[in-house]
């Protein structure tokens, strides 16, 4: 969370090996406190994989226990992020 709010780091970068955003990585990896501290920090929740797939897409496929956890937390953002609208 640092090098996001203090150094500036960029939430929506993506993998030079994979094409994989940080949201996406975090995602799949389970990591439901990443998944809320990249979006906290303006992770684009909308922004599609290599695949044309969003991150609650992809974690609707998922088969880890923290998928209906992070699932949540990506609606929620995104219900915020339509009331804003």
């Amino acid at each position: 969370e640092l090098l996001l709010s203090k150094c500036g780091a960029d939430p929506n970068i993506t993998s030079s090996v994979n094409d994989q955003s940080a949201l996406e990585i975090a995602a799949r990896a389970g990591d439901l406190c990443s998944v809320m501290m990249l979006i906290k920090h303006g992770a684009n929740i909308q922004s599609k994989s290599s695949a044309g797939k969003t991150v609650s897409e992809i974690v609707l496929n998922l088969d880890i226990p923290q998928a209906h956890q992070i699932l949540a937390v990506l609606r929620e953002a995104e219900s915020k992020l339509i009331a804003t609208k």
